[in-house]
């Protein structure tokens, strides 16, 4: 049987309760509220009563049994005081166990006794006072004394913070003290996984990834057979804070300043679910455009141009360190076809010489738009947003009609004092 008692109680009519943790199928019940084993720790509550004739004592003893604890050097325990209670009655106090100390063992109530015990091995050791009066029923007071070994030490759980949602993952204690028979228990409880003595500073398990579904908090401490209980060390799972580790045009791929109406690409660790993500620029939010759970995609909002901002990543009340950057008023990039930032623009129309095509681009800043190609001025027929797409916008331009042939062309689109960034390229048949 590995039962685990809790506590017990007393009612007014004298009616013993008893309650703890069960991990056993084969526990006997009477009139159970649940009959079959639920699996892991069942509780129980188990009531005795006894319907004997109750013989009263003309003693009273307060408190009524007496508990005593001692951990090997520590101070000793001192002898408890009890109030024996009575009118004037003789009585005799006997103490069952040798190591049981008791003053007086004679004399008239009402008085003070004091029971104490002798130090000995560690261990949990029971007995008992009994007390006789001249006359009428005797009263017994229980006296229990627990000797313990020092605490092993307990320093750090390691990891102390698992994020939500993790796999099972492998946890290690650190400490002095520990052996083989060395216990972790979670609160009040042993902690029944397997455990991996590695040393004695060093202890190992696994927890479940079912450990890591909701946020909270797991308090580990350690015991050796017969010692202290360490103090504990606590293990947290939460959301981790965001964290920026890149913010890029969306089309250049290039960092730096940035622009109101841009498109910018930040990656980063931590930024949760969707649905409690946010992203601002100082006081202002950002519109998100795209999510994929690792990186998010935003367009700048209307911000002081020849100043910086703070930007800012939140997983709902988790906030990232913020991120200081330029703004200008525009931060022209392109977009290619490959998506890199470098080589063949994305275009739509016949790449020939003296055809127009159009190019697209983030970052101008609603400014008007100039174009060259292969080092020259490009004619710009027009420019503006596009439809569908925020953040984005479209430039037509017309292809020098002398343009060679024979290798990629550089396009640069300028707004302001902003261009495009350099390695773009249209290749014409």
């Amino acid at each position: 049987m590995d039962e685990q008692f809790g506590d017990m109680a007393l009612d007014l009519q004298d009616r013993l309760y008893i309650v703890g943790w069960t991990p056993s199928a084969d526990f006997p019940l009477k009139n159970a509220y649940q009959p079959m084993y639920g699996g892991g720790l069942d509780g129980f509550l188990s009531r005795i009563s006894d319907s004997s004739p109750v013989v009263s004592s003309p003693l009273t003893a307060t408190p009524r049994q007496v508990k005593l604890r001692y951990v090997q050097g520590g101070s000793l325990p001192q002898a408890q005081d009890v109030q024996l209670v009575g009118n004037q009655v003789p009585f005799l106090a006997v103490a069952n166990a040798a190591w049981v100390t008791v003053s007086p063992q004679s004399g008239i109530a009402p008085v003070t006794l004091r029971i104490g015990a002798a130090i000995l091995t560690p261990g949990a050791y029971n007995a008992e006072v009994t007390l006789t009066p001249g006359s009428g029923a005797r009263l017994t007071i229980p006296v229990s004394l627990t000797i313990l070994t020092p605490a092993p030490v307990l320093t750090a759980v390691e990891p102390a913070f698992v994020a939500l949602g993790s796999d099972d993952t492998i946890v290690t204690i650190r400490g002095s003290g520990f052996t083989p028979e060395t216990k972790v228990r979670l609160y009040e409880l042993t902690y029944e996984v397997p455990i991996t003595f590695v040393d004695s500073t060093t202890l190992q398990f696994k927890m479940s990834y079912l450990s890591f579904v909701e946020e909270g908090t797991y308090r580990f401490s350690v015991v050796n057979p017969d010692s202290e209980t360490s103090q504990p060390a606590v293990l947290s799972v939460g959301r981790r804070t965001p964290e920026i580790t890149g913010v890029v045009n969306a089309a250049s791929r290039l960092n730096g300043p940035i622009a109101p109406g841009e498109l910018l690409f930040i990656s980063g660790l931590n930024f949760g679910p969707q649905e409690r993500l946010s992203v601002v620029f100082g006081d202002h939010p950002a519109a998100i455009i795209a999510y994929t759970g690792v990186d998010v995609t935003v367009i700048v909002p209307v911000l002081s141009r020849d100043a910086s901002v703070a930007l800012v990543v939140a997983s709902g009340s988790l906030l990232s360190s913020p991120l200081q950057l330029g703004v200008v008023e525009a931060v022209p990039g392109l977009f290619t076809a490959d998506g890199s930032g470098i080589g063949d623009a994305l275009a739509e129309g016949e790449l020939t010489p003296g055809s127009a095509v159009t190019l697209f681009g983030t970052g101008d800043g609603g400014l008007p738009v100039t174009a060259i190609i292969d080092g020259r001025d490009a004619a710009v027929e027009s420019s503006g947003a596009v439809d569908g797409k925020p953040g984005w916008f479209q430039v037509r331009v017309e292809i020098p009609a002398d343009a060679p042939i024979s290798a990629p062309l550089a396009v640069v689109i300028k707004a302001g004092q902003g261009e495009s960034q350099p390695g773009v390229t249209l290749t014409l048949r």
